[in-house]
């Protein structure tokens, strides 16, 4: 979850509690999830996770450094500036998508209703 995110936004940081997933496939899940959040808010992601996927990611995905769930170190990189106008542009996705669904759900109950 992004508390929140405006045009300045330019870091994410992800700390995560994944040690109580034990050996399951949770903490692999929860780093492709930022991932996504990196590339969604065209900014970049810091994530610590103890016994989890530990990585710096580019506003693309792309994972810069990364340490994987059984290993202990720490890493850093220079993270640039991101300054974009449209920071927040996936929001109408979303609500485009929601719309249309609503449309489609109510002519499919319409379309039932007559039968």
């Amino acid at each position: 979850m992004i508390q929140s995110s405006n045009n300045k936004t330019n870091l994410i940081v992800n700390i995560s509690e994944d040690g109580w997933f034990g050996q399951s496939i949770g903490p692999y899940q929860h780093f492709a999830k930022s991932k996504f959040r990196a590339i969604e808010n065209n900014t970049f992601l810091v994530r610590s996770a103890n016994k989890g996927i530990s990585a710096i990611i580019n506003n693309k995905g792309e994972i810069l450094k990364k340490l994987g769930s059984l290993e202990a170190g720490n890493i850093q990189i220079e993270v640039p500036l991101i300054e974009s106008k449209n920071k927040n542009k996936n929001d109408l996705i979303f609500f485009a998508l929601l719309i249309t669904y609503i449309f489609i759900f109510k002519l499919y109950i319409k379309n039932n209703d007559k039968q």
